[in-house]
């Protein structure tokens, strides 16, 4: 019941494993399959001229949490789900969100829904596959960690394996 769901993203290789969005549009740049050049144009074309009511930013990049905020309309709600570094900050004129009343909501990993989304990808309901890219032992994590942060490898996610059956 969500209507049109728009994935925006930088990395076509990460668009490409993204399961569900109606539409993908890549805002990086350069040659792309999802080039997207103007966002809120594009975005209004989408959604019958509205720009849209519901944003969920899920990465802790400054400047993807700025053009959040800036694509939500009248009484639309911004969440910010993605990890941020202590020293990102994303700045925004006052008024516009007074005057569109906003909501901004902060909800980094959702503690209190764990249970639930485990319960969803352990039945199946849920699927993860095509994020695992890469997997290690827990003698790679170092390894894992660098390759994730640098985004080597076409990297999306790593699954450490710590033995044992996943329960």
């Amino acid at each position: 019941g969500a209507g049109t769901v728009v994935l925006i993203g930088t990395r076509d290789y990460r668009l490409d494993a993204a399961k569900g969005a109606d539409v993908k549009l890549n805002v990086g740049g350069g040659e792309s399959k999802y080039a997207c050049s103007n966002l809120n144009e594009t975005i209004q074309e989408l959604n019958g001229g509205e720009l849209p009511r519901s944003v969920i930013v899920a990465t802790g990049a400054g400047a993807a949490i700025e053009q959040g905020w800036e694509l939500g309309v009248l009484g639309s709600t911004v969440v910010l789900y993605g990890q941020m570094a202590d020293e990102t900050t994303f700045t925004h004129k006052s008024q516009p969100g007074l005057f569109n009343d906003k909501t901004l909501r902060y909800s980094w990993l959702a503690p209190n829904t764990w249970h639930e989304a485990m319960a969803l990808v352990k039945n199946g309901l849920v699927r993860v596959e095509a994020m695992h890219t890469h997997s290690c032992g827990l003698d790679g994590i170092s390894e894992a960690i660098v390759t994730q942060a640098e985004r080597r490898d076409n990297c999306i996610k790593y699954l450490v394996e710590v033995g044992g059956e996943l329960s």
